[in-house]
């Protein structure tokens, strides 16, 4: 081979070399080209692909969930921080009982409003806002994890409004009958009403898939009577309070009113009610 070809090869080579390519045409006696054509075999699929890359890590929480739960966490973040001394100086040590006694209800509230007649908004604040202040970090932990779970389940069922009232409602549910069940001034605070309204909806979304598909409807219930199974064990250990009223509503309201507030629950209802 004349040396001039050999050196014009050589180069060829070295350039596809350096351009990620795999070989070289020749064009003509002493003249060779890069080839871009690429290997002459088929390129095997990237495992790792640009779709890949555009996956989150973790399936996203609807807005309307984040929002809850941030009303929950934000609140016992500075609770806990005061507690520890890290804001708030020494009184800060109190800002749980003291948001407990301004946020919290109770028979005794709902006692005196009945009987003056007068519903003060700050009174009335407290059907739905005693669910920020939560007995112990601890609680706060343990009902965060339930709502992540619980509101992203319901969450990708119904709207977001709808999200939000079956947690809310619920929880003032939950307050009303534990109000009038109790004529007494221990305090209701938490946000385990709400969730549980959380579980009610959960057991009668699956329910209604149960049914649709031909089964049982019995192991939607699972779910709540483990719950309550749990809960009489704590109580039997450390007391037991009466706040489970206020659970058992909760769930009996999101329980019904998810029958309303899913897609196509509101013209079912009203079908419903025209025969009845």
């Amino acid at each position: 081979m004349p040396e001039k070809t050999r050196g014009a090869r050589a180069a060829c080579v070295m350039a596809c070399l350096r351009a990620g390519n795999w070989r070289c045409n020749r064009l003509s006696p002493g003249a060779w080209a890069v080839n871009t054509a690429g290997p002459p075999w088929p390129a095997k699929e990237n495992p790792m692909s640009e779709h890949d890359h555009a996956a989150p890590p973790l399936n996203p929480l609807p807005g309307m969930l984040w929002l809850i739960l941030l009303a929950v966490a934000l609140p016992e973040a500075l609770f806990t921080l005061g507690e520890l001394g890290a804001i708030g100086g020494p009184e800060a040590a109190g800002w749980r009982l003291e948001a407990a006694q301004r946020l919290g209800f109770s028979g005794a509230v709902l006692e005196w409003m009945i009987e003056n007649g007068r519903f003060p908004p700050d009174h009335l604040m407290r059907l739905a806002a005693y669910s920020f202040v939560q007995a112990s970090a601890v609680q706060a932990v343990f009902a965060l994890v339930l709502l992540a779970a619980l509101g992203k389940m319901v969450g990708e069922r119904v709207a977001p409004l709808a999200l939000l009232a079956l947690f809310w409602l619920p929880a003032v549910a939950g307050a009303l009958v534990y109000g009038l069940a109790l004529a007494e001034a221990r305090l209701l605070i938490g946000a385990l009403p709400g969730i549980f309204g959380l579980v009610g909806a959960f057991t009668w979304l699956l329910q209604h898939d149960l049914a649709a598909k031909g089964a049982r409807r019995w192991p939607a219930f699972s779910i709540i009577a483990v719950l309550l199974a749990a809960r009489l064990g704590i109580g039997l250990v450390v007391g037991l309070d009466k706040a489970w009223l206020a659970e058992i509503a909760g769930f009996a309201v999101g329980f019904r009113l998810t029958g309303i507030v899913e897609p196509g629950g509101w013209t079912r209802s009203l079908r419903w009610l025209r025969r009845r």
